[in-house]
């Protein structure tokens, strides 16, 4: 995939509905916004937390605000356990929104406003995302990967 995707689809523009059952802490507000603001300005933003903390929760607002925007978000992860996993959370968070998930031997569908994959995967976008999540940067496959590292910040 070179840019865009191979059928030219990309997100449709308009409203997005975030369906999460529980407030923000203040906190975890005040930071969601940060990510946002970063965003909004190129800047890229690391989020570090222990498990558990609510990370994914902080970067809700951002995929939200690409999506309204017709821009494409990838989440990647490490491991195909939680792309399984965390493809149910998005999905249900963004009910209007097509969420796909992609990892080894699952590879069927490769378009849609959110791509929860694994950190490998990614080597089928050239370009593609204009905005990449990217989980447990300090895990294996992508902790000391020169490949992974350059294909991640180019």
């Amino acid at each position: 995939m070179n840019g865009k995707s191979a059928t030219g689809r990309k997100p449709k523009s308009g409203a997005v509905v975030i369906n999460l059952n529980y407030p923000l802490s203040p906190e975890q507000k005040k930071i969601s916004d940060g990510v946002l603001e970063n965003f909004k300005n190129k800047k890229d933003t690391l989020i570090n937390a222990v498990c558990g903390a609510g990370k994914t929760e902080l970067v809700y607002q951002t995929m939200a605000y690409c999506m309204s925007q017709g821009k494409t978000v990838a989440f990647a992860v490490p491991r195909r356990d939680v792309v399984i996993e965390l493809w149910y959370r998005i999905h249900e968070t963004f009910p209007s929104n097509y969420v796909v998930s992609l990892y080894g031997g699952h590879t069927d569908k490769l378009e849609g406003d959110i791509v929860v994959l694994t950190t490998h995967q990614l080597y089928r976008y050239d370009k593609y995302f204009d905005l990449i999540i990217l989980d447990e940067i300090d895990a294996f496959p992508f902790k000391d990967n020169k490949l992974l590292n350059q294909m991640f910040f180019r």
